[in-house]
């Protein structure tokens, strides 16, 4: 196992959608993928505003888009361990983001957060959430020795089959099947219709050494939107009960399932630069909105890390440097005009330089 951003795409994703929420539709020839991260650090934003985030006027439909999805999201903290999640909202005074460096360095062994600043802010707000979870395999799974054909492609891929039968017992202890679970008396009352679609569809559990962790594999038809999905696969789960007959795979079967490898970050550009209305925040505006997401799965089990930021915008140092045509004036204070003005448009009121190194063109 190695180590490892809705509903618009961050085009640096290319045909894969990092979708802000569930309800992000299926797109023909595209991935979607999604995680809990900016939706547990947004909760955290949302208990420091006192309420859910208000953008100020006006507001364009992607920002409010996202602004309403992240607001009404029923994803929290809870949907994740608490010892492999750290969330925290506050103002980016070297206290607060000491306590989350090292609170990120107790419970997920990572001392420097990629996202997190490096140095205060005391007047800016910030929210944050980080989620890594590591599910291995007690046994490693085969790599098959052949690539399989998916979509066009040819990738590598994983599973369990009968190879060796002196570990088949505990290898496919690893591996429960929720559907399909037929009996031959099942199959017998079946139409011919119901027994055609039999194995077109299937929903597999891959157990690992943490038993609190569900990796779920699911071949189903697509619904109209990734929730859907989601929704339909887990309706198939545990109908049957473990000591089901068609619960485990067989000496006879195969389980062969491509090797996923993902790490995309998607930048909620529609929102930089947005002022927030909410009393606690005021005067504020969003700066970086970020959201960085790790996994794979492979023979060895499963990686899953997010990171995600929101925060208030810092503006740049600034460089005033007159690399164009400016104006010269001096006035006395309180005269309604200037004693000298001078436009500045070329180089013969200027001094040529003494040295003459390479320019540098600010322009």
């Amino acid at each position: 196992m190695s180590e490892p951003e809705p509903r618009v795409a961050d085009p640096a994703t290319r045909l894969t959608v990092f979708a802000v929420d569930l309800e992000a539709p299926h797109a023909k020839k595209h991935n979607i993928v999604w995680s809990a991260g900016m939706a547990i650090a947004w909760k955290e934003l949302m208990a420091l505003a006192g309420g859910p985030v208000v953008l100020a006027s006006p507001v364009d439909d992607t920002a409010a888009s996202i602004t309403r999805a992240l607001n009404g999201s029923q994803v929290d903290r809870s949907v994740v361990d608490e010892a492999a999640c750290v969330a925290r909202a506050g103002f980016q005074t070297e206290r607060f983001l000491q306590e989350v460096r090292e609170e990120v360095a107790r419970k997920l062994a990572e001392p420097s957060p990629s996202e997190l600043p490096a140095s205060a802010a005391p007047d800016l707000f910030i929210a944050y959430a980080h989620v890594q979870q590591r599910m291995a395999f007690q046994l490693p799974l085969y790599r098959t020795s052949s690539p399989l054909q998916f979509r066009g492609c040819i990738v590598d891929s994983f599973g369990l089959w009968k190879k060796e039968p002196a570990d088949w017992a505990a290898l496919s202890r690893q591996v429960r099947i929720h559907h399909p679970c037929y009996t031959e008396a099942d199959v017998e009352r079946m139409t011919d219709a119901e027994y055609d679609v039999m194995y077109d569809e299937f929903v597999v559990e891959l157990l690992t050494t943490r038993s609190s962790d569900r990796v779920i594999v699911a071949l189903l038809a697509p619904g109209p939107t990734l929730g859907a999905t989601v929704a339909r696969a887990m309706s198939l789960l545990d109908r049957h009960p473990t000591d089901h007959p068609q619960a485990q795979i067989g000496a006879q079967e195969k389980l062969e399932v491509p090797i996923v490898d993902l790490d995309h970050t998607r930048r909620y550009q529609e929102l930089f630069g947005r002022h927030v209305e909410n009393p606690t925040l005021s005067g504020q505006q969003f700066g970086d909105v970020v959201e960085r997401l790790r996994f794979r799965l492979d023979e060895g089990g499963a990686v899953l890390q997010t990171e995600a930021v929101a925060r208030g915008l810092c503006l740049p140092p600034r460089e005033l440097v007159c690399h164009s045509p400016f104006l010269v004036m001096v006035l006395r204070r309180g005269a309604r005009l200037p004693m000298f003005a001078l436009w500045v448009e070329n180089g013969d009121v200027l001094v040529p330089a003494t040295r003459p190194e390479r320019a540098r063109d600010r322009r």
